[in-house]
């Protein structure tokens, strides 16, 4: 959102490049660090230095923020410190001048050196490690229930002391539609390119009616005390599991109005950037222990309206990243993916989730089972159970932990490929019993896997799809010698097990018609995914 406006004040001016050279410098910080890392955005320049961070803010100013003088960012230093201290205490540990003496720059207490001038300040902070983010967390597969619960908790105490100094401002229905209004005339023009004509209006229509239908839930809201001045940017990637507690950093500290809005708002943006992320299953159950931790049962009806928000926001962002000149073409690239998902994502909470049902997504290595099943899971919000997956875990190993290169033994031995598929079966069993449906992403190269899952979902009363992934052998060997290179699938096939698992696969003649659909995943699989939809809404009409 940040990146619509262009600054008023431009960064490239001497005196701020000296800066900027200056605290690249181990010289420049008192505890002498090693090295320096420097991470920059378009409104701060951050520097990592051993166990420490210090953050300057850059002399810009947009529509939205205003660090054009010294003195205007003292004040934001001052306030990111106070207004992060609610959830990451000892994450934050104060404001420091950097001083110019001698023609040299410092960062210490002006009492520490004489005739020194103040040129500017930077936020201090306790150096986080990287691999305790929730989203990294995600990723290795370590998220657990009782993490997710203290998450729950850890909010709801901060929302329940939080202000509420200015919700009749900003939590007024006139104000809410506002922000949603100008979302929608700032993406006009990325229709046909990273949304749909008809996302596009099923989102606007989704959007108008529900506001139209709840202004009394709205008011309410603010009188219930619901809209409180929070945290403003919550997701994945700030939300730190350390071995003092949890640390939610990075509150916007530049607009009370950006941080100010009913919890369920705030809640909804957690949510949605962990379904993002493939962790549906996850983002249920933060949002139904919050309920409950909370006593707000209205957070439901609400949520889906403000998690298509929060979605289609990130979607903006995203294809106002994908446009930027001064982009590598790889990230732009990568911008733009990230805008179509998260306007899929957005549409589907437009649309609501369809009826529970059961969906297979198989065959042979390579084929893209993975990557189909993550379109699904975005497109229904069904929770994806991953057979590799659940494998390591049986095994006691985290999903990315590499298992063994030969075919059939050690994991991949027909007792344990039975334990694993029993472990798939039960899960798939506890979310349909739950009342939601839920995508399998296995082989199911055995015809009697085949008719077990069939079997469930008789037993559970839903439908069941099978979606069998395609692909030719060249696509297939590309692809998993890509996956080799990179080293971060969950699965441990190469192409020699893949070529392997081709001689002995036998066709999915036994399935009906009814049930069988088959996507060829080197081909464009939007329209495949428009005939699933279909598939899904008649089915569970």
């Amino acid at each position: 959102m940040t990146s619509a406006s262009s600054p008023s004040v431009v960064t490239a001016n001497p005196l701020f490049t000296d800066l900027l050279a200056a605290l690249a410098h181990p010289a420049c910080y008192p505890h002498h660090p090693a090295n320096v890392e420097v991470l920059q955005t378009h409104i701060s320049a951050v520097f990592l230095a051993d166990n420490e961070v210090y953050k300057l803010k850059k002399p810009v100013r947009f529509s939205f923020l205003d660090y054009s003088t010294a003195e205007l960012r003292h004040h934001y230093c001052e306030e990111e410190v106070r207004l992060n201290h609610r959830l990451a205490p000892t994450v934050y540990l104060g404001v420091v001048p950097v001083l110019r003496t001698d023609g040299m720059y410092r960062v210490r207490e002006a009492a520490d050196m004489q005739d020194a001038t103040v040129v500017d300040y930077l936020v201090r902070m306790r150096r986080l490690p990287p691999d305790r983010t929730l989203d990294a967390l995600i990723t290795s597969g370590r998220v657990t229930k009782a993490g997710m619960h203290a998450l729950a908790k850890r909010l709801v105490h901060f929302h329940n002391t939080a202000s509420t100094s200015e919700a009749d401002t900003y939590g007024a229905p006139v104000v809410i539609w506002q922000a949603i209004a100008d979302n929608f005339a700032a993406t006009s023009s990325f229709v046909g390119n990273t949304i749909s004509e008809r996302q596009y209006r099923v989102i606007q229509e989704f959007s108008r009616e529900f506001f139209s239908q709840q202004q009394e839930l709205f008011k309410r809201r603010v009188l219930h005390d619901r809209v409180r001045d929070g945290h403003g940017d919550l997701r994945c990637d700030h939300v730190y599991y350390l071995d003092d507690g949890i640390a939610i950093i990075d509150c916007i500290e530049f607009s009370p109005r950006l941080r100010t809005c009913d919890v369920a708002s705030e809640l909804a943006f957690l949510a949605m950037d962990l379904e993002l992320r493939g962790a549906v299953e996850w983002a249920g159950e933060l949002v139904h222990t919050y309920a409950a931790l909370a006593e707000d049962h209205e957070l439901f009806s609400l949520l889906p309206f403000y998690q298509c928000y929060r979605a289609y926001v990130r979607g903006k962002v995203e294809s106002l990243k994908s446009g930027e000149a001064e982009i590598p073409a790889v990230e732009q690239d990568r911008a733009r993916e990230q805008a179509r998902r998260s306007f899929r994502l957005a549409y589907r909470y437009a649309r609501g989730t369809p009826a529970p049902a059961l969906i297979v997504v198989c065959g042979q290595i390579g084929t893209g089972k993975s990557t189909v099943a993550q379109r699904l899971s975005e497109q229904t919000g069904f929770a994806t159970l991953n057979s590799d997956v659940l494998r390591k875990r049986l095994a006691g190993l985290l999903p990315t932990t590499h298992a063994t290169t030969d075919y059939q033994v050690g994991l991949y031995t027909q007792e344990f490929t039975r334990k694993t598929y029993d472990a798939v079966h039960a899960a798939a069993e506890e979310e349909l019993q739950s009342g939601r449906g839920v995508i399998v992403d296995a082989t199911y190269k055995n015809p009697e896997q085949r008719r077990v899952v069939q079997e469930l979902s008789a037993r559970c009363q839903v439908p069941i799809v099978f979606v069998e992934c395609q692909a030719s052998a060249a696509v297939v060997q590309e692809r998993l010698r890509e996956r080799q290179r990179q080293g971060t699938s969950v699965s441990d096939a190469t192409w020699t097990i893949a070529e392997q698992q081709r001689e002995q696969f036998p066709p999915f003649s036994d399935l009906p018609d009814r049930c069988h659909v088959v996507v060829d995943t080197e081909s464009d699989m939007n329209a495949v995914f428009e005939r699933m939809e279909e598939l899904l809404v008649r089915r569970g009409s």
